[in-house]
């Protein structure tokens, strides 16, 4: 099906978040509980800019560790709305 003359909503994101072993815990907790419902995070665009989206995970989150107790996770996720 297409859409045409109606803007492009759709939005995916490939989220990489960086912390140490301690927050890991936490936060993989929490965004297993909460990530795959709707959530309001800031993203970073491209480094120059900052917006407030609401997303959900639609991907495992995967994770390795970068450094002594330096640990990197990655996940995929969708706009509110896409």
């Amino acid at each position: 099906r297409q859409r045409r003359n109606w803007p492009d909503y759709s939005k995916g994101y490939n989220l990489t978040f960086e912390m140490d072993s301690g927050m890991f815990a936490t936060w993989f907790e929490w965004m297993n509980d909460n990530g795959y419902v709707y959530f309001n995070i800031l993203l970073d665009s491209n480094g120059l800019s900052q917006e407030v989206v609401s997303i959900r995970l639609v991907s495992e989150i995967t994770y390795t560790f970068n450094n002594y107790d330096n640990i990197v996770a990655t996940a995929s996720a969708e706009r509110e709305n896409a």
